[in-house]
Parts: structure tokens; C-alpha cells; sequence
């Protein structure tokens, strides 16, 4: 069971925190990665030969960047399992109504 703290007659859920912040080469890591996903990104993005597959790809390339910023720059890799969990059905959520719109409007059974 998680303990628990005081803080001002609230009680919160301890979270285990690195002693230190994470170093200058850590955030250089973490820039390089989400270049590389956007420079992936921009390759699928005008590559034809990807014509039919572009937008699945993109999706998920966008998603997968967007969660890893998120979970790093916004301290979420820290967090307990329940609040990862709740971030990552917020995302999958988001995702599925964002393609089913994409689809519907382009099966025309949503009028433009």
C-alpha cells in the first residue's frame, strides 16, 4: 500500500523522486531522440512511395512522440502506475476519436 504524506492537512500519495535533477546530457538525449522522430515524421510525410500508408504512419510516429515527451518533460516517469495508466487511456481515447472522425469524414457519413 502506497504511504502516505501530510502536507497541510492534505494527504498525498509519496512519489519516489531522484535526489537530483536530471544532468544537461540527459535533456541533450532526450532533444536528439524527439529530432530524430520529427526528421522520421517529415521523411514519411513526403516520401510518395508511402502514399497509402502515410497517415496510419504518422499517426502512430506522432503518438509515440508525443508520449515520450510527455512522460519525460513532464514528469510522468515518476509517477505511480495508475497515473501512467490514466495518461495513456487519455491518449488512446484522443487517437481513436481523432481516426474514427478522419474515416467517417472521408466514408462521407459525416457532411463536410
Amino acid at each position: 500500500m502506497a504511504e502516505l504524506e501530510r502536507t497541510a492537512g492534505h494527504a498525498h500519495h509519496a512519489v519516489a523522486v531522484p535526489e537530483t535533477a536530471p544532468g544537461v546530457g540527459t535533456y541533450v538525449v532526450m532533444g536528439v531522440i524527439t529530432f530524430v522522430f520529427t526528421l522520421i515524421e517529415i521523411w514519411v510525410a513526403q516520401n510518395a512511395a508511402l502514399a497509402g500508408v502515410q497517415k496510419p504512419i504518422l499517426v502512430a510516429l506522432l503518438a509515440a512522440n508525443f508520449a515520450l515527451s510527455a512522460l519525460y518533460y513532464q514528469g510522468l516517469q515518476y509517477e505511480d502506475g495508475l497515473s501512467k495508466l490514466s495518461f495513456g487511456v487519455g491518449v488512446v481515447l484522443g487517437l481513436l476519436v481523432a481516426v474514427s472522425l478522419a474515416v467517417l469524414l472521408q466514408l462521407g457519413v459525416i457532411i463536410r
